[in-house]
């Protein structure tokens, strides 16, 4: 649109000039003018739009991807980007064909990313996967013994993704990405390796991270468990994109560091609470989208996962968004109690925010 209205303007500037000099005009353009009279005095016009569009229209010139550079760069153990078009049928992981998945279900592939302007780092075609919800989700085959998607006592993961959650009913999980637990046959039925989740409580995403320790009498640990994490702060459901990521040495307590949008969160543990007991660890699959027992609605992208932590400042150099945010609810103490406050957004097109959404 900045483009049309360059054009328009610069036209008759040009219609102007011709009047003094034989600078020739394009048939078309010549129709046009016969059309439409403009003064002389557009001259001036035409210079000053042209110095206001420019900016915008050499910023989109410049975007590229650089998001995947940055994440390559952190050297993921696995990376998955969902680049490919609407009618493939599996998905690969950046660097090792072991570990392309495999879409089980209507996982939609080629939807609508984060993309510029709102989200620079990305280019401007950037795709996203979408997940329906239900048995709807993306399936990775664990490749075998201490495989770069197992971890064990001492180790570390990080877990990384953006996520746009279209619904999470209430109270209850939207998977992100999830080892074990799947109900195959040949592994128990609550072997749990680990997984990110996000919890609904009052309208808001809370980041959740699960796993399950595992009995060693060899070394006198306490029989299996589950030990569960949730933030303190999230984003509200169906606000747009979020970055969301975990970090967690097994086996260290107090070594659990979270972040939504790039900023440190807080959070506490329930069930079995922090642990130094070994985590479960076998060769059962991973899942992006779904588990036994919950499953993500919405859209997602960029699923990373690390064998290493990352530091706050790496985290938040993966999370860039311009154009807020702005306030989008009124605080209830300015609102009459007699009276109803309604705000109308213009613009808001193929469910992209240019706002970040605050909790009522």
């Amino acid at each position: 649109m900045l483009h049309l209205n360059v054009m328009l303007w610069i036209w008759p500037s040009l219609a102007y000039l011709n009047s003094f000099s034989r600078l020739k005009i394009p048939p078309l353009l010549r129709r046009a003018r016969s059309i439409m009279r403009f003064p002389s005095w557009t001259l001036g016009c035409a210079v000053a739009v042209c110095l206001v569009t420019f900016e915008p229209i050499a910023w989109s010139q410049s975007s590229t991807d650089r998001y995947a550079d940055l994440i390559r760069g952190e050297e993921p153990a696995a990376y998955w980007r969902f680049t490919e078009s609407k009618t493939a049928k599996s998905i690969q992981s950046f660097d090792d064909s072991k570990l392309n998945a495999k879409l089980i279900g209507k996982v939609g592939l080629g939807q609508n990313g984060p993309r510029p302007k709102s989200y620079p780092l990305f280019e401007k075609e950037n795709l996203a996967a979408e997940f329906p919800g239900g048995k709807d989700l993306i399936q990775v085959e664990d490749p075998g013994e201490a495989s770069r998607l197992d971890f064990d006592l001492g180790q570390t993961i990080t877990l990384e993704a953006w996520v746009f959650p279209r619904s999470i009913p209430s109270g209850q999980y939207g998977v992100i990405v999830s080892k074990g637990r799947t109900g195959n046959q040949g592994f128990e039925k609550e072997n749990l390796n680990y997984s990110l989740r996000l919890k609904e409580t009052d309208g808001v995403a809370l980041p959740n991270f699960l796993f399950r320790s595992r009995d060693d009498s060899s070394q006198g640990a306490a029989a299996p468990k589950f030990h569960r994490w949730t933030s303190n702060i999230g984003f509200p459901v169906d606000s747009g994109w979020h970055h969301v990521a975990v970090s967690y040495t097994f086996g260290t307590t107090g070594s659990l560091r979270a972040y939504v949008d790039g900023n440190a969160v807080e959070g506490s543990w329930d069930m079995a609470g922090d642990t130094s007991n070994a985590p479960f660890v076998d060769n059962d699959q991973l899942w992006i989208g779904s588990s036994q027992s919950h499953s993500f609605q919405g859209w997602m992208d960029e699923i990373a996962i690390y064998r290493k932590g990352l530091t706050a400042d790496q985290i938040a150099s993966h999370y860039r968004f311009e154009g807020g945010p702005a306030e989008a609810w009124l605080a209830a103490k300015e609102i009459p109690e007699d009276r109803v406050a309604v705000r109308l957004f213009d613009g808001l097109m193929d469910r992209t925010w240019g706002f970040v959404l605050d909790r009522p």
